[in-house]
């Protein structure tokens, strides 16, 4: 998809909770990478792989996230909240 001027510089917000298999699978994830970077956030994994997702359904996008690694901050992130149900 052609980035226009507009959409480069456009923010959408996704909030997000997972549960069951979908949570527990996310938790691995994320677990793996802050093994290999300890600065790794949930927004971090959560943005990449939208966007490995994204790429599977022919959408050429990316983001400054770089997994496993430094990503230039435009401000200060807390990251994001995850509930995890196990029941």
């Amino acid at each position: 998809m052609p980035k226009s001027e507009s959409q480069s510089g456009m923010t959408f917000r996704v909030s997000v909770t997972l549960q069951g298999e979908l949570a527990l699978a996310f938790v691995e994830e994320f677990a793996k990478r802050v093994r290999l970077d300890p600065s790794t956030t949930k927004s971090d994994v959560a943005r990449s792989l939208m966007v490995d997702g994204l790429k599977v359904h022919g959408y050429e996008t990316e983001d400054s996230v770089q997994w496993g690694g430094y990503r230039q901050r435009k401000e200060d992130e807390t990251g994001e909240v995850l509930a995890v149900a196990v029941g």
